[in-house]
């Protein structure tokens, strides 16, 4: 017999785990359909920076973005990199990132995005206060280090931009680098500090929702992969998996990078291409700073976690695959002694790097909404970099439009079919 929910999430990573989260606590029957493991490594949600970030309010498509793109795009060792191919959905996905990279598009981004990122991050205290959980969650702030005279024009740029939207930011010179940050010895010139950042160790913090979800009654099927649809007029009836049908009301598509090949079943597009990120972590370093970094010229995250230390970083618009480019993964950890003394990185084994792909959008702020052609299937994806950062957020405004609540923050601009 099928068996039949109000709610089925398709997506067991951190965005769609908060979404079961939020739904089973507004009292409705919530299925997880996860094609791997839930909190395993093949998902996004298990070796990123785990940065909670109220610091990027500024949307991946800026202005100065397609210069430092063209520059980048074909250099296999920089932040950002293009595996050259022929493929219409990316040339279109460029096209539109392209076009999104203004002024104007970017002013009418920073809000949404600072309201989304300020607003998880007071879910995440307020899932801390609720909940009896642990996973590795400090609010120490965020320093984002630079060492050139580009590197410090952007920050201040940066930290104007945060002044006039209200985000609370410090510029620092060195010494009041190291002062804040004794841990390390920095050698960076100066650094943007902003306070109200925090981190978390990723996958403990997607199991430990998975749990909670399940004592709410969340029904997960993992190693399930969604394959296909059944409709009954523009209104999906059921979703087709490896281990058979399931049946439900409302279904959320939370799937990442994965989204657009799902959609096609449908005969409906969402503008999403992989943005493949590399992470390694080290256990035991030698020097553990309390506060995380990014490396402003490099784009590298450096993040405590418990007594290990993980550095990530690169933007790469690839097929989806999760192999790894080792000559990729040891731009990050190369780039690192130039900002950090004394970090002994030449023995770490790239081999066991991690890969992950975020969901990128064309103008930087992910998809949360109804489809208009098929109005019970919602989008939860497309959250880029910001997957652990908005995930909460995410959750509630998912619960919020399940249960045609009014939205705890304006999700105007971020209509699944904008594009």
């Amino acid at each position: 017999m099928e068996q039949k929910f109000d709610v089925i999430i398709i997506g067991g990573g951190a965005i769609g785990i908060c979404s079961a989260y939020y739904l089973s606590k507004n009292g409705l029957s919530v299925a997880v359909i996860e094609k791997n493991e839930i909190g395993k490594e093949s998902s996004c949600s298990f070796g990123n920076a785990g940065l909670i970030s109220p610091s990027h309010f500024v949307p991946l498509a800026a202005p100065g973005m397609v210069a430092k793109g063209l520059k980048w795009m074909f250099n296999p060792e920089s932040p950002f990199y293009i595996h050259p191919r022929m493929d219409g959905e990316l040339l279109k996905w460029l096209w539109r990132y392209f076009r999104a990279c203004n002024e104007k598009q970017m002013r009418r981004g920073i809000p949404v995005l600072r309201d989304l990122t300020t607003e998880s991050l007071r879910l995440f205290k307020e899932i801390n206060s609720d909940e009896n959980i642990s996973y590795g969650f400090e609010h120490r702030g965020l320093l984002m280090l630079h060492n050139t005279i580009a590197g410090e024009k952007a920050n201040r740029h940066e930290a104007h931009l945060a002044e006039e939207v209200g985000v609370e930011t410090r510029l620092l010179n060195n010494d009041e680098l190291n002062n804040l940050e004794p841990n390390v010895k920095i050698l960076s010139r100066g650094g943007l500090y902003f306070p109200n950042d925090a981190h978390l160790i990723p996958d403990q913090f997607v199991n430990a929702m998975a749990e909670l979800a399940k004592k709410n009654g969340v029904g997960f099927f993992a190693q399930t992969e969604a394959l296909g649809f059944e409709k009954n007029g523009n209104r999906i009836t059921s979703i087709v998996t490896s281990n058979g049908k399931i049946g439900g009301k409302e279904f959320i598509l939370a799937s990442g990078s994965w989204a657009p090949m799902l959609m096609k079943k449908l005969s409906l597009n969402i503008s999403v291409q992989p943005g493949k990120g590399y992470s390694v972590t080290v256990q035991q370093p030698v020097h553990l700073p309390k506060i995380p970094f990014i490396l402003t010229e490099a784009r590298v995250a450096i993040t405590p976690m418990g007594g290990t230390l993980r550095f990530g970083g690169t933007l790469e618009l690839s097929p989806i695959n999760l192999t790894i480019n080792e000559r990729r993964v040891k731009a990050i950890l190369n780039a690192v002694p130039a900002y950090l003394d004394d970090m002994r990185l030449d023995a770490v084994n790239t081999k066991e790097a991690w890969a992950g792909l975020r969901p990128c959008s064309p103008d930087g702020l992910p998809f949360i909404g109804r489809f208009q052609a098929v109005p019970n299937l919602i989008a939860a994806t497309g959250h880029a970099m910001l997957g652990i950062t908005l995930a909460p957020i995410t959750g509630k405004l998912i619960s919020e439009i399940v249960s045609n609540e009014n939205n705890i923050v304006d999700i105007s601009q971020l209509k699944p079919d904008r594009f």
